[in-house]
């Protein structure tokens, strides 16, 4: 709860639980679903990656480690994008991971 409330702002996660816990509305209903609709509308994807590069987001929180091959495979073949992870990984940092949800900030 302390990390989810240390976010003070628009979350975007893998889990759409996390920001129905801070009082938001989710971003992504399902992770999977958002995966298979960006291959054929490449548009959806985009947007997203608009959104998390202009650092619209004070939190973006994802359920494995994108830094890692098996974090890769992940975000290339099933939750998300690696597009997606991309944007993540240039334009936030990580700031702490708790019960296996790891927690990007913007980047300063």
């Amino acid at each position: 709860m302390a990390a989810i409330n240390n976010c003070d702002g628009p979350i975007v996660s893998e889990s759409p639980l996390i920001p129905v816990i801070a009082g938001q509305r989710p971003v992504l209903l399902d992770p999977f679903a958002f995966h298979v609709v960006a291959l054929n509308r490449p548009d959806v994807e985009r947007s997203l990656i608009e959104r998390i590069s202009r650092r619209e987001f004070t939190c973006v929180v994802v359920e494995q480690d994108p830094t890692t091959a098996r974090g890769q495979a992940w975000y290339a073949n099933v939750n998300l994008t690696q597009g997606v992870i991309d944007s993540v990984l240039r334009h936030y940092q990580l700031e702490q991971t708790i019960a296996g949800e790891r927690f990007f900030r913007t980047a300063h």
